[in-house]
């Protein structure tokens, strides 16, 4: 039997370790689905960061990146911390939006 705070640290793991969280998750667990859906956020609005810098012509390019960056690196520290815990407290700002 697999344990929930393992799928919910993996989650955090790049775009492959959601995957993995994702397929082997418990549907009904909610604290799996809490991070995997945390993890999804994260790794959506550095997608959108890295999309938003590379508009060309786009005043402080270097600006936006470089907070972008920093933004995704403290919540997916906070995201895996807090899942290693086993709480399950919503990140700043992006923890009420829910995908899944």
């Amino acid at each position: 039997m697999k344990n929930p705070k393992t799928v919910a640290v993996i989650s955090y793991l790049t775009w492959v370790g959601w995957i993995a969280a994702f397929v082997m998750r418990d549907e009904n667990d909610d604290f799996e689905t809490h991070h995997i859906n945390q993890s999804l956020i994260i790794n959506i609005a550095s997608i959108a960061g890295s999309a938003i810098s590379m508009i060309p012509g786009l005043p402080m390019q270097g600006t936006i990146r470089g907070i972008a960056w920093c933004a995704v690196t403290v919540f997916w520290f906070i995201g895996i911390i807090r899942a290693f815990k086993g709480s399950s407290e919503p990140l700043p700002f992006i923890g009420d939006l829910h995908l899944i």
